[in-house]
């Protein structure tokens, strides 16, 4: 797949920063971004299908779960705001900006 097919960091990369937001000097946004690459060379995060948009979508939602778990089984380390309590507004603007209606 080509760029102009994949969901580009920079279009998720405001969202993902509030989901991956265990520790205080935010080193973890640059292994979900690290992440977002190999899911991109993988072919995972593309723009085909509307099918193909929310399982890219469901990626990164399912990444920063698994991030946050292991955080806290490793280290006893816990987000302010899990993924599950994601304010509506910033679900909705992800998936509005998936879906092109910005």
């Amino acid at each position: 797949m080509s760029d102009t097919e994949n969901i580009k960091w920079e279009d998720v990369e405001s969202v993902a920063t509030k989901m991956f937001n265990v520790w205080v000097d935010g080193t973890e946004s640059e292994w979900a971004k690290e992440a977002w690459s190999h899911l991109t060379e993988a072919g995972l995060v593309g723009t085909t299908t509307i099918l193909d948009m929310t399982a890219a979508n469901l990626r990164l939602v399912t990444l920063a779960l698994i991030y946050q778990e292991f955080c806290s089984f490793a280290w006893d380390e816990n987000p302010d705001v899990p993924v599950g309590y994601l304010k509506a507004r910033e679900s909705t603007k992800l998936l509005r900006r998936f879906y092109g209606k910005t």
